[in-house]
């Protein structure tokens, strides 16, 4: 990295609680099942706040924010701001 480059606070220096975490990857025999651990469009809304934000640094050259906090439940989108 050069004295110009920035980089930006990761998940992890958000939720330091977060990093060590045990990721349940075990299959959800039914769809009920699967439903309870995640609704079912956050995939699709997640992939869409990050083909936008990669969108706006190819496009523009630079980022306004540095991802979102996305509520599905409330159908709330909030940006995280890029903290200077």
């Amino acid at each position: 990295m050069t004295e110009n480059d920035v980089s930006l606070p990761t998940v992890y220096d958000f939720y330091p609680d977060l990093d060590g975490m045990q990721d349940n990857d075990a299959p959800s025999c039914s769809m009920e099942e699967a439903l309870a651990n995640q609704d079912l469009p956050i995939n699709r809304t997640i992939a869409n706040v990050v083909m936008q934000l990669i969108w706006s640094l190819l496009r523009h050259g630079g980022l306004n924010h540095q991802g979102a906090y996305v509520d599905i439940r409330k159908g709330t989108m909030v940006p995280i701001n890029i903290l200077v």
